[in-house]
């Protein structure tokens, strides 16, 4: 007999496997090169012929609203609205682009925050005429609900 036996870990088990399938494997893709040409910045030419194409495509062909809001809005703005169908010219694109701000304080978030006005009244303040469009947009925007966001943050 053996004084002291000296027992050898075992190697490999649960942990061992685990890291192994979670380590990456370079060896699968050994033929895997990048393909794609690099891409080199748009011309003030090519820029031209896109900005010529998408204002072609507004004023013939136009845009399809399907909410009476919006085709009212967009009638007030001086647009040729054909049923749901919207034709932007030239003119107006250019006169709305510029009238942009070069920026804006989210105002619906801070009046969440700041103020005790029911989310109805935070909603017709900010120019929205249903509270179920404001909080749609609201939650498109900041990814989640009017309510949630005054309860969590205020």
């Amino acid at each position: 007999m053996t004084e002291n036996p000296t027992r050898q870990a075992r190697s490999g088990g649960r942990g061992a496997r685990r890291a192994m399938r979670a380590a990456p494997d370079f060896e699968m893709l050994p033929a895997l090169k990048r393909a794609l040409p690099e891409c080199e910045p748009m011309t003030p030419e090519q820029i031209a012929r896109i900005d010529d194409a998408s204002m072609l495509i507004l004023d013939e062909v136009g845009v399809v609203f399907r909410d009476d809001i919006a085709l009212e809005d967009w009638r007030k703005a001086g647009a040729d609205v054909r049923g749901e169908r919207v034709h932007l010219d030239r003119g107006l694109v250019r006169e709305l682009i510029s009238s942009i701000p070069s920026s804006w304080t989210y105002r619906a978030r801070n009046m969440l925050l700041q103020t005790e006005q029911s989310i109805t009244e935070i909603a017709m303040a900010c120019g929205c005429r249903s509270t179920s469009h404001f909080s749609k947009v609201f939650r498109s925007f900041f990814g989640k609900s009017t309510v949630t966001h005054r309860n969590t943050l205020g």
